[in-house]
Formats: structure tokens, sequence, C-alpha cells
């Protein structure tokens, strides 16, 4: 996992400098090739919605999130299309074969165990853990801006979301939290569908019809660099193997796409 965010650490750096020598290449702000390269790309539609105001105020840029989401939803087309053939490219070529089953991972497996029950109990204690997560994300926020450190919100809100989850069962014992973590699924499921409807629906993507060019060479090159990383780097650096087919898959879904693209690519 870390030799795998490294790898997506350094093609954030070639993300964004493509994106910067195509948009001063075309006329455009080169602040313009940042929000076409990795904050749209590999930082996906929350990214890009939480940091277009600053890129806006700071450079002075106008439809920041609109050219954003146009180069985000092309990426994911784009890693759709190559994602799938680069990995049967590569099982093909290199004659690999799956490897036998595996343990059932302990995350999202099938158990004997009785569901949990979702009721109103379970649901306010959801939303107790979401609130105390996004308290302590507004304090991290806050402290880091002290500092000198400009974080979006939600980032911070994240890193405490993992830091609590992790610790809640320790300091929590004797407390089965299993219909609270139902609960908080069924409030992700139903905030991501809302964030995504009112988000896309708001854009006026065709205000940005001037970005047209930019968006299109910008996502022509960014896939060409991205399945030639996945297939000439990430496959040999872990190991060159069946794995290591499905994971360069799954990087092209990383570098231009979201978490379910990448999964669904993976499968």
């Amino acid at each position: 996992l870390l030799v795998l965010i490294g790898l997506a650490g350094g093609f954030v750096v070639v993300q964004n400098l493509t994106g910067v020598a195509i948009a001063e290449s075309l006329g455009h702000e080169p602040a313009n090739g940042i929000v076409v390269g990795s904050m749209a790309l590999i930082g996906r539609s929350g990214t890009t919605v939480a940091w277009a105001p600053w890129f806006g105020e700071r450079f002075g840029l106008e439809h920041v999130s609109r050219l954003g989401l146009a180069a985000n939803m092309t990426g994911l087309i784009a890693a759709c299309c190559i994602g799938g053939p680069l990995a049967r490219s590569l099982i093909r070529r290199y004659r690999l074969s799956a490897p036998g089953p595996a343990r059932l991972p302990e995350v999202g497996g099938a158990t004997a165990d009785e569901a949990p029950r979702l009721d109103h109990h379970a649901f306010l204690l959801a939303l107790l853990r979401l609130h105390i997560a996004i308290l302590a994300g507004e304090a991290l926020a806050r402290g880091l801006q002290a500092v000198g450190i400009t974080m979006p919100l939600y980032v911070t809100c994240l890193i405490a979301g993992i830091l609590f989850a992790n610790l809640t069962p320790r300091l929590t014992k004797g407390i089965d939290l299993r219909a609270s973590d139902a609960g908080l699924t069924l409030i992700a499921y139903v905030s991501l569908g809302l964030f995504y409807t009112m988000t896309i629906m708001s854009q006026q993507l065709w205000t940005a019809g001037e970005f047209l060019s930019l968006v299109s060479v910008n996502i022509a090159v960014q896939a060409a660099l991205a399945a030639a990383c996945a297939y000439l780097v990430v496959f040999r650096v872990f190991g060159g193997d069946y794995d290591a087919a499905v994971i360069s898959a799954g990087f092209v879904g990383i570098a231009l796409g979201s978490t379910a693209t990448t999964l669904a690519i993976m499968a």
C-alpha cells in the first residue's frame, strides 16, 4: 500500500506538470492546468469542489469547479475504457494465471452472524459518531490553519473519522457498534448520492464551453500517461504477476477515476 501511495504521489507531480504545459500551450492560465490535472483526476470531484473557491480567489479564475468536474467526468470515462483492456493485455501477453482462492477478508466478507438491527437508537448513535468526527475535523482544520497550512474541511474530517473509527473499539469495549455501523453506511450512501446530485446539477457545465479544447487535449494526454505508467512501471514494481496486472488496472482508476471506478475495474 505504501508503494502504491508513493507511485500515486509521484504521478500527481506528472499530472500537474502535464496539465500546466497543456494549459499554457492552449493560451489558458497555468493554474487551470492544476485544476484539470491532479485536482480533478487523482483528487476527484470532492477535492475539486473543496479547492475551487480557494483557486478562484487566489488566481482570479472563473468556472473552476465546472472545469474541474468536466475534467473529472471525462477522466472517469477514460479510466473505464482503459483499465480493463490494459489488465487483459498484460495477462495475455505474459500468460498470467489467477492465483488460488484466498482467505475470506475480514471486512466485506460474508458472515454467519445475525445481521444487526438498524433502529432509531442505532441511527442516533451513528449521528453522534458522525458529529464527533466533524467537530474533531473542524478543530484539526483550525489548528492547521493557525500554523499556516490550508486544508479542505472535508479532508480534516476524514482524518478525524479514520482515527475515531480505529479508536472507538478500544474506547467502547462491551458496546455493540455493528448496528450503528449499518446506520453510518446508510447515511454515507444517502449523503454521497445527494452530494453528486446537488453538485453536478448546479454546475451549469455548458458555461465552461471555452475550456472544451483544454479538457479534450488534457484527458487524451493524461490517459496515455496513466496507461503508460501502469503498463511500464506499476506492473513491474509489483512483481509482474497476475495480482500486479490487476493492481496496474486499478492504478488507472486511481489516476483518472474514482474509488468506485477503481474497484469496478479491478473486479
